[in-house]
């Protein structure tokens, strides 16, 4: 349990330099994307959230405190949860969007639309690394009404290239399995955790045992 804390109180503090360096920077570039603006804040929050869970059950293997122990089970048994969850929720969108759902599709759509018109150098970026253009059909292929709504001007050498669209669900599937699976394996080691900090819980301390021993044996 130590051991587990330690390695969550280090993840914890690496998310929180991260949010505040980018936040303060005002910009930070991880795997070679930009972090958003709200990217940073979130960082923040994770990291620190991890650290107060961390001292708390680094507190709590240390100095088997019931009362510690008991908050330590909540907070480890609502992120198991939470985790948990968010597995699920992914796994069944993952599939609705590879599936061809029409909601979520839409979804998709509204967001490029969104992305062209607020951000367009993101959309160019993606485009031009992957070589597409255009989100359901090439950039080409569109009305010169639609144009502007999915095709950024500033990149209109790359309108002659296919659609986005098979590259864009590809993408996305992809990046879903990863979250998913980090949930999956953090929720894993939650479980362990969280069965490991019952037992220490509700084991009696060394001195009940001795106190006990001694009625049993004056």
């Amino acid at each position: 349990l130590m051991a587990a804390n330690v390695i969550f109180l280090l993840l914890g503090a690496a998310n929180l330099a991260v949010g505040i360096y980018s936040w303060r920077a005002g910009s930070l570039r991880i795997g070679g994307r930009q972090l958003g603006d709200s990217e940073p804040i979130a960082y923040v929050v994770v990291g620190g959230f991890l650290m107060v869970s961390s001292i708390l059950g680094v507190i709590s293997a240390k100095t088997t405190n019931k009362c510690f122990l008991f908050v330590y089970i909540i907070l480890l048994l609502v992120i198991f949860v939470v985790l948990s969850a968010l597995s699920i929720a992914i796994f069944v969108i993952g599939g609705k969007i590879e599936s061809g759902d029409d909601y979520w599709l839409n979804r998709l759509d509204e967001f490029w639309r969104s992305t062209v018109s607020s951000t367009p150098g993101t959309v160019c970026d993606f485009m031009d690394t992957f070589q597409c253009s255009g989100f359901r059909k090439s950039c080409n292929e569109y009305a010169p009404s639609e144009q502007a709504l999915y095709c950024p001007s500033s990149c209109s050498n790359l309108w002659s290239k296919g659609s986005c669209y098979d590259l864009t669900i590809h993408e996305i599937i992809r990046r879903f399995n990863i979250v998913a699976g980090v949930a999956i394996g953090v929720s894993a080691l939650l479980g362990i955790a969280l069965a490991f900090t019952v037992s220490l819980c509700c084991s009696p301390r060394k001195a009940d045992r001795r106190s006990y021993a001694a009625e049993l044996y004056p």
